[in-house]
C-alpha cells in the first residue's frame, strides 16, 4: 500500500503543493518518500529518501525543485532499498519520464510479474519493485507519444494500481486500473490541478473533486486543460478494496466516517442479539485512529460511556504499526505511538474496539499495556470479520501463514492476544454496510460481490490470481 500525489499549475511551486499532500498520506507508506519535478529543457529532477514524507520535506532544498509540474510517492515495502523508492525516473526515446504507482500488478502480458521480468535477460534492473518492470513494458509498447505508450502498456497488465506519470514536456498522466482497486482523486482550483490517493489529502480550496474512474486515463498539459478518456472499459465485476476503509484511509476521507460508524453499530447489534456483550463493562475504549468512529458508535448502541484510555503519543503520531517489517518493529511502534491513560483505565472493565486483527502482535501489545495500566478486565470487539486470506494487490499481507486467523481458532486467537473475550463482526454484517462506500463520480453506492474486494475475509478472489501463487500461500 502506498500513497501518491501530483500537481500541475501556473507557477513554479508544484513541489510546495505535492509535499503537504504526501505528508497527509504518509500513513499509507512510511518506508520511503520521493518527489520529481519537471524543470526547463525537459529535465526531471528527482529526490527520493528512505523514511517518511515529513523526513523528506525537512531535508529537501526546495530552491532546487522549482517547476510547475511534480509528482510524489509514499512507499510501503516489505523489502527493498533506496533504489526502490519512487517516483522512478527513466528515459524513453530521448524523453525523460517519472512514474509512481500505488498497488501491485499481478500479471503482465499473461505472465506472472516475476516470470515476465525474467524474460528481459538483457535488461539491467536497479530496483526490485514491479514499477521498474512496468517501465520496461512502457518502453517496449508502441506509440508515437509517451502517453500512447502508457495507454498501450496498461492494456496488458492485470492487478491493482493507480499511477501518476510525469513527462519531461510538462504533462502529468493519471491512470486507474479497470477493477477500481486503488483510489485516486482529482481536484481543481485557480492554482492548478491536483491528484492524491485520498480526497482528504487534497488542499481544502480545491473544487470539482471526484475519483479517477476505473479504466480512466487523464492527461493534463501546461495549458491546464484536463483531457480524459477510457483507456480500458471498467470491469463488470469491480474489486474496490474494503480494507482501505477498514484501516488505511484517514478519518475524514470520503465514506470512511459513515462506513466505520455503521460497522461499529452493526457489531454492537450483533453482540446484543447473540448475547455476547460482556457483563460488568464500565466503558468502551476505541483504539485510535481507525477504531475511533466505530468505537464511539458501538458505545452509543450499548449505552456505555466512551473512555479514551489509549492516547496517541507525539513520538510516532504518523506511524502505522501494521506496516513494520518484523514482529519486533511492529511491537516497538505500537509501544511508541500509544500511551495508556492510567487514570481512566485503573480498576475498570473495558471493551477495546479495534478495526481489524491481521497478525495480532500489536493488539497483544495494547492489551498488555492496558492491563499494566490497571484495567480490571480487557475485552475486545473487532468491527470487521476475521482476515483469513492473503492479499496480492498491495496490502502488506502476502502470506497466509502470517495471518493469525489462518493458523488459530477463534478461542486460540483470544487466548493468544490475552483478551478476556473477543468478538468479530460477521461477514454478512460487514457487507451490509458497503452502501456507505462509493467511487465518487462513477458509482455512488457499492454492493457486495459486485463492487468490493473482500477476498482477505471471504476467499472470493479476482480471477487473475495465479493458482500456483495462491497454493503456495495457503
Amino acid at each position: 500500500m502506498c500513497g501518491i500525489s501530483g500537481f500541475i499549475g501556473k507557477t513554479n511551486d508544484a513541489v510546495d503543493h505535492v509535499l503537504p499532500m504526501l505528508i497527509e498520506l504518509e500513513g499509507r507508506g512510511p518506508h520511503s518518500a520521493g518527489v520529481s519535478v519537471v524543470q526547463s529543457g525537459g529535465h526531471i529532477e528527482p529526490q527520493n529518501r528512505l523514511g517518511t514524507a515529513t523526513h523528506l520535506a525537512e531535508r529537501i532544498d526546495l530552491t532546487k525543485f522549482r517547476g510547475n509540474a511534480a509528482i510524489g510517492h509514499d512507499r510501503y515495502a516489505t523489502a527493498g532499498s533506496l533504489a526502490d523508492a519512487q517516483p522512478l525516473k527513466g528515459e524513453i526515446d530521448g524523453q525523460e519520464i517519472a512514474l509512481c504507482v500505488n498497488g501491485d500488478t499481478v500479471n503482465i502480458c499473461g505472465m506472472h510479474v516475476a516470470d515476465y521480468r525474467r524474460t528481459g535477460r538483457r535488461v539491467v534492473y536497479r530496483a526490485r519493485s514491479d514499477t521498474e518492470t512496468l517501465f520496461r513494458l512502457v518502453a517496449e509498447s508502441e506509440g508515437d507519444d509517451l502517453v500512447d505508450r502508457l495507454e498501450a502498456a496498461f492494456q496488458k497488465v492485470e492487478g491493482a494500481w493507480s499511477l501518476l506519470a510525469l513527462i519531461g514536456d510538462g504533462r502529468i498522466v493519471a491512470m486507474r486500473d479497470p477493477w477500481g482497486f486503488r483510489p485516486l482523486w482529482i481536484g481543481q482550483s485557480e492554482q492548478g490541478i491536483a491528484f492524491a490517493s485520498e480526497d482528504s489529502a487534497l488542499p481544502s480550496d480545491f473544487r470539482a473533486q471526484r475519483e479517477v474512474a476505473p479504466g480512466e486515463m487523464i492527461c493534463v498539459g501546461t495549458d491546464l486543460n484536463v483531457r480524459s478518456w477510457i483507456y480500458r472499459p471498467a470491469a463488470k465485476r469491480l474489486y474496490r478494496c474494503a480494507f482501505e476503509d477498514v484501516y488505511f484511509k484517514k478519518p475524514g476521507s470520503r465514506g470512511v466516517y459513515g462506513f466505520r460508524t455503521a460497522c461499529g453499530a452493526a457489531t454492537a447489534d450483533e453482540m446484543i442479539r447473540l448475547g455476547k456483550v460482556p457483563a460488568g463493562l464500565d466503558g468502551v475504549v476505541p483504539v485510535m485512529d481507525s477504531g475511533r468512529d466505530a468505537g464511539i458508535a458501538l458505545a452509543f448502541r450499548l449505552g456505555l460511556p466512551v473512555i479514551f484510555g489509549i492516547n496517541r503519543t507525539r513520538l510516532r503520531m504518523g506511524a502505522r504499526a501494521f506496516l513494520g517489517h518484523s514482529p519486533y518493529e511492529r511491537l516497538k511502534l505500537a509501544a511508541q505511538k500509544h500511551a495508556p491513560n492510567r487514570e481512566a483505565l485503573r480498576g475498570r472493565s473495558v471493551l477495546l474496539v479495534e478495526d481489524s486483527i491481521v497478525r495480532g502482535d500489536t493488539l497483544m501489545q495494547l492489551i498488555q499495556m492496558v492491563r499494566e495500566a490497571g484495567a480490571a478486565a480487557v475485552h475486545v470487539a473487532v468491527v470487521s470479520p476475521r482476515i483469513t486470506g492473503p492479499c496480492y494487490y498491495g496490502i502488506a499481507t502476502p502470506d497466509r501463514w502470517k495471518l493469525i486467523a489462518s493458523s488459530k481458532s477463534f478461542d486460540q486467537t483470544c487466548q493468544h492476544i490475552g483478551a478476556d473475550s473477543l468478538y468479530h463482526l460477521s461477514i454478512e454484517g460487514f457487507q451490509a454496510n458497503y452502501h456507505h462506500l462509493s467511487i465518487a463520480g462513477f458509482r455512488e453506492r457499492l454492493a457486495a460481490r459486485s463492487d468490493v474486494c473482500d477476498a482477505c475475509m471471504t476467499d472470493d478472489y479476482p480471477p487473475f490470481v495465479p493458482p500456483s501463487h495462491t497454493q503456495l500461500c495457503r
